[in-house]
């Protein structure tokens, strides 16, 4: 199998994967803490739209032997700032995207990833080069807004500064790269290609926060370079004494990505750009220091399609991003589901809500909450996953709140419309090798296997060749296969049902679905993907033969959720479907007084619009009439903190600071 370059994990919004066990037992699991060097925690990193504020001529000029490949000399940060264990004053900037703390330079100037995109090696993803990757033993205490092989502008000319504003003990250094662009350069070591400049006349910053240790990474609005549109990998990070978990954080999206949905991970990965997809202005990458009291909703588990009437135990991965040991910690679950539409006879909504106690977590440890089992409502339409935390240092990581889709008879770790989710999507496959990439489902009573669908990635490489479905046991064994399908460019994208000639029966509990890929010459990757930070075990496969064998948990290599789905006879029927999703927006988030809440097409009819506590209960009501397209939401009075904006069927979090 191989994760192939293009695309960079990410989440189901803070994270969603699915259940391989759909009747499980209310409990808790555990995972041991891991030694944490590094005083910063990715569920506490925040992406934000904000202004983007040039230094002009405020602070120094930082000289540079030239704007190719240079170390400055060590520069005053204006305080002391404290970092990783120890306490800095000075930084070195290196022309090529990064500042080094201390005083001591890296050993070579020209430090950047080797290739204009991200290498493959045994199946594997990774960094050939640059300050994160490299051999560099000196490349410690790195902090990274934009690294990659960076030159001065066609035009214009680049500038280096710093500044240092405020007064003690609340200053801020702001460290500038001005004018630069990416040079081009080869793919990678097996392609040839040079990858053309993407960005021109692009500008960032490095801010470090005197008191609170933040750090803020601040991009200003490029050009569009001169190259083809291609994906180009830079290095987003913060670096300790290594590139291992504890010890660093990086910010990573897919190419086609909007910036705005960059997330932050605790492992080497990347953030890939093209010059169809430009940054805006004033986007922030912020990386606060870790609170005494903090607790995170690291992920929450479960499926993005759910048949309805099937029974479900939602799961959540809770982290103390502290520094202190946290005793008794409630976590609680909420979900609130469709009902029959406004004005219609018979029950509202369905809800559900069930809490599990942690006795004790230790700092940087993680655990699993296991909530009770529900049943699934009978009404299509849009179930919210909730699962909350009582408010503390950062009330922003309090909450994961999921989306699930109840379908007729589909399951699916994926929401119905992926490709047009703004979720980040990877590829997967064994490159010229066959193999079985698949999921694992459970049927809550006897059914039959309609078919399977597969998400095909846009740049997995897969037109032409051949593929098709199959249905296995819980031990692996297959059951039954679609015909042999060839794969052809109009499906890359896109969604492909592969139906079987008979249906397949299938008894009560866990059973797999798969897609097969047949040996070529031609490496191609078949199978869709997300990103999740900490996979959970149990739900994905694979397996190098389409014949035989023991299929392999790859959750324990990183990789899943895959988006295989299927499709089932349901002998539960939905009643009537529920309204339709709103999608909407708020601005500003977080805000502060005031939040506008922006539809993305007027209203067909009058919308009630609900803002919601952590605990699920109103706080704000308000009619939005047929025909708008905006509201303005009053919040100045409530007690700072996360909050739920529902518009119909839809919800969105939003921040109050």
């Amino acid at each position: 199998m191989q994760q192939l370059y293009t695309t960079a994990r990410a989440t189901w919004a803070r994270i969603i994967t699915g259940s391989a066990g759909l009747l499980l037992l209310a409990g808790l699991t555990a995972t041991p803490a891991t030694a944490q060097q590094l005083n910063y925690d990715y569920l506490n990193g925040q992406n934000l739209a904000g202004a983007y504020q040039d230094l002009g001529t405020t602070g120094t000029a930082i000289a540079v032997a030239n704007a190719d490949d240079a170390n400055s000399a060590a520069q005053p940060i204006g305080f002391s700032f404290g970092f990783n264990g120890q306490t800095f004053t000075q930084f070195v900037l290196n022309t090529n995207g990064f500042v080094k703390l201390g005083s001591v330079a890296p050993t070579s100037a020209a430090n950047f990833l080797q290739y204009a995109q991200t290498a493959t090696v045994n199946g594997q993803t990774v960094f050939p080069g640059g300050p994160i990757g490299g051999s560099d033993t000196t490349m410690v205490n790195v902090l990274a807004p934009f690294a990659t092989d960076l030159a001065a502008a066609a035009s214009g000319g680049a500038e280096f500064r710093v500044a240092t504003t405020g007064t003690a003990p609340n200053r801020m250094c702001t460290i500038q790269w001005k004018n630069v662009h990416d040079k081009p350069r080869r793919a990678a070591a097996a392609d040839t290609t040079i990858v053309g400049t993407q960005y021109e006349s692009f500008s960032f910053q490095v801010k470090l926060y005197e008191t609170s240790g933040q750090i803020d990474f601040v991009y200003g609005a490029a050009t569009a370079g001169s190259g083809t549109d291609n994906f180009r990998t830079a290095v987003v990070a913060i670096k300790g004494r290594s590139a291992q978990a504890g010890n660093l954080l990086t910010v990573n999206k897919g190419s086609t990505g909007l910036w705005s949905v960059a997330k932050f991970y605790s492992t080497s990965t990347w953030l890939n750009v093209r010059r169809s997809v430009l940054p805006d202005a004033g986007r922030t990458f912020r990386f606060r220091a870790n609170a005494t009291q903090d607790a995170a909703v690291n992920a929450v588990f479960t499926l993005g399609q759910l048949p309805v009437g099937t029974p479900h135990a939602v799961r959540a991965s809770i982290r103390n991003v502290g520094t202190q040991t946290l005793l008794n910690l409630p976590v609680r679950l909420d979900v609130n589901g469709p009902g029959r539409p406004s004005g219609s006879a018979g029950t509202t909504a369905f809800t559900f809500n069930n809490t599990q106690t942690i006795a004790s977590l230790a700092p940087g440890a993680s655990t699993v909450v296991t909530f009770a089992a529900y049943t699934a409502g009978t009404h299509l339409g849009t179930n919210t996953i909730m699962v909350s935390l009582p408010t503390d240092a950062y009330p922003d990581g309090n909450v994961g709140s999921e989306p699930q889709v109840q379908t007729n008879n589909s399951y699916n770790y994926g929401p119905p419309a992926v490709a047009t989710s703004g979720l980040a999507i990877g590829y997967y496959g064994f490159d010229t090798r066959p193999g079985i990439t698949a999921v694992k489902y459970n049927a809550p009573r006897a059914t039959t296997l309609l078919s399977v669908t597969d998400f095909m990635p846009a740049d997995g490489n897969s037109t032409g060749q051949t593929i098709y479905a199959v249905a296995l046991d819980v031990n692996g064994n297959i059951l039954a296969r679609t015909v042999d399908y060839n794969v052809r460019a109009g499906d890359l994208g896109n969604t492909v049902t592969f139906t079987f000639a008979t249906p397949v029966a299938l008894p009560a509990g866990d059973f797999m679905v798969g897609i097969a890929q047949l040996g070529s010459p031609v490496a191609h990757y078949p199978v869709g993907r997300l990103f999740e930070s900490n996979p959970r075990p149990g739900s994905f496969y694979d397996r190098s033969t389409v014949t035989s064998g023991a299929f392999n948990d790859v959750s324990t290599r990183g990789f899943g959720p895959f988006l295989i789905g299927a499709n089932t006879t349901n002998s539960v029927l939905a009643a009537t479907e529920a309204a339709p999703a709103v999608v909407f927006g708020l601005l500003p988030n977080p805000a502060h007084d005031a939040a506008q809440l922006q539809l993305a097409t007027a209203a067909p009819t009058a919308q009630a619009v609900q803002v919601l506590d952590v605990l699920g209960r109103a706080v704000r009501t308000l009619t939005l009439a047929a025909g708008a397209t905006r509201a303005s939401l009053p919040v100045a009075d409530l007690p700072r903190g996360l909050y739920l904006v529902r518009v119909g069927a839809t919800t969105q979090r939003l921040v109050l600071e």
